[in-house]
């Protein structure tokens, strides 16, 4: 089988559809006719370089599925130029400048994180494209988006909400403790956190926010086991510096219950934290047990083409490449964003996460579900 997983240069990689169809011998591109180039920048270095490797796998998936069915805008390939933003903001910057400019690209697909979303979406406005946020959950990237951007995950707020209904009415805690990344995602998942629980009368004993370059959080989960609160509440939206988190915690007898910020439990994750991921609650809009034809035959071909196992992240980077390609075929163009854009608002979409549409910010419409880690699977919590 052809190995999406492999490359060469994993830190900019062009998926020219011609190379991917040679094993397939399902299209040849006329020579005439020039690909639909997607540019796409993903976390592949740095403290996120875990999550940005499976959201390139399931990319990789989705384009080579789209051109072994024929392509799009009658049988035009797609091209997905993927660089590396670290992470960073100002990396993210440069390389969706990079992809507009000399790439010329027709259409962008970033927002892992929300840091690098936030000012990706500005040169994506000034430039008038089609920008297809992935699963960055910050407010503002819709909110303070432009008529030409999409988001594909749930907001922080939306998130919260579905996870604090299940902790307020089923965990029941009086007292809570908060540990999160220091950027805007975390300290807007802290403030999200504090207007809801002021609400329902559960107390704050104390926030803590790590460095994103941290490897020891020991003297933060130390301070955190003093306050002795009914639950932690964690948001590490990096798989290795969660799964460190969660070890760590472990290793110095924090027993109490962890409930991990919605949209960031992972299957990778918990792969790494071993033991130390069993019994930490979340919410998501995605779960392996989703009953329909996409989700299953996303999870079978995922899991087949690279060994790894199939997760939200995962089904949300596909639906990416899925989505805005079928936006751009329905459209008839991939040149006019108004176009694109008008049917990204007036259709449903259907992917591993069932029926997709999005509001007139571009805000997908998804549903949250209370999920569980038991016996280091990830199930829905009852």
């Amino acid at each position: 089988m052809f190995n999406l997983s492999r490359t060469k240069n994993p830190i900019r990689i062009s998926l020219v559809a011609a190379s991917l169809l040679a094993a397939s011998s399902a299209l040849t591109q006329p020579a005439d006719k020039q690909p639909v180039k997607i540019g796409v920048t993903l976390p592949l270095s740095g403290p996120l370089a875990v999550n940005g490797r499976n959201y390139q796998n399931a990319i990789n998936l989705a384009v080579k599925k789209i051109n072994a069915d024929g392509g799009i805008l009658k049988g035009t390939l797609v091209e997905v130029i993927i660089d590396d933003d670290k992470g960073v903001a100002e990396e993210g910057v440069s390389t969706v400048k990079k992809l507009i400019s000399r790439d010329k690209v027709d259409a962008l697909v970033t927002g892992a994180i929300s840091n690098p979303a936030l000012a990706q979406k500005e040169v994506s406005r000034e430039a008038r494209m089609v920008h297809v946020i992935i699963t960055a959950q910050h407010k503002d990237i819709t909110l303070q988006g432009h008529p030409y951007l999409f988001r594909l995950n749930t907001t922080v707020e939306m998130g919260s909400a579905a996870l604090l209904k299940y902790v307020v009415g089923s965990l029941k805690p009086k007292t809570i403790w908060f540990l999160g990344v220091n950027d805007d995602y975390g300290r807007s998942v802290a403030q999200a956190y504090k207007s809801m629980f002021d609400k329902a009368g559960i107390k704050m004993l104390g926030t803590e926010f790590y460095n994103k370059d941290d490897t020891d959080f020991l003297v933060y989960l130390i301070k955190g086991k003093a306050t002795q609160p009914d639950l932690v509440m964690l948001a590490a939206p990096s798989d290795a510096i969660a799964a460190t988190i969660l070890r760590q915690k472990k290793q110095i007898g924090f027993n109490t219950p962890v409930a991990q910020a919605a949209g960031v439990l992972t299957k990778t994750l918990v792969n790494l934290a071993g033991d130390a991921a069993d019994g930490v609650y979340s919410a998501d809009s995605w779960v392996r047990t989703l009953d329909n034809p996409q989700n299953k035959w996303f999870i079978e071909n995922y899991e087949k083409e690279f060994s790894l196992p199939a997760g939200k992240q995962e089904a949300v980077a596909y639906e990416s490449i899925l989505f805005l390609t079928q936006a751009i075929d329905k459209a008839g163009t991939a040149k006019d964003s108004d176009k694109i854009a008008s049917v990204f608002r007036d259709t449903t979409f259907f992917g591993p996460r069932g029926a997709i549409s999005f509001d007139q910010i571009g805000q997908a419409l998804a549903t949250d579900y209370p999920i569980v880690v038991q016996n280091k699977e990830l199930l829905l919590a009852h």
